[in-house]
């Protein structure tokens, strides 16, 4: 049995819908728990790698040539989230909070 070439992006779109739907299930699963330093590692290592690689894909594209506009809002959309999801990933909850506290005295 083979697969013929139009098949493949079929076949990768829906890979990829797969992927984000399991992300989102894990997300929403783990929407209360809290995050960060050791609490809930795989979500934070799980959601910092798919923004972080897509971030870093998206603006290898825009950046070696002229592409739509939209690319750029996305790869930008991208980054803010790695940035963010690598934040929460390499500081402490208590931390951020101590710091919160700290602000507000």
């Amino acid at each position: 049995m083979t697969i013929s070439k139009p098949h493949f992006p079929r076949i990768r779109a829906e890979a990829s819908g797969a992927l984000y739907l399991g992300f989102a299930m894990l997300n929403w699963m783990a929407k209360d728990n809290l995050i960060g330093g050791i609490y809930s590692r795989p979500v934070a290592i799980g959601n910092f790698a798919h923004y972080f690689i897509l971030a870093a894909t998206l603006f290898r594209l825009v950046f070696a040539g002229p592409l739509p506009a939209i690319l750029w809002a996305v790869a930008i959309v991208y980054g803010i989230f790695a940035f963010w999801f690598g934040w929460v990933l390499f500081t402490s909850p208590q931390l951020r909070a101590a710091s919160r506290t700290m602000r507000t005295s």
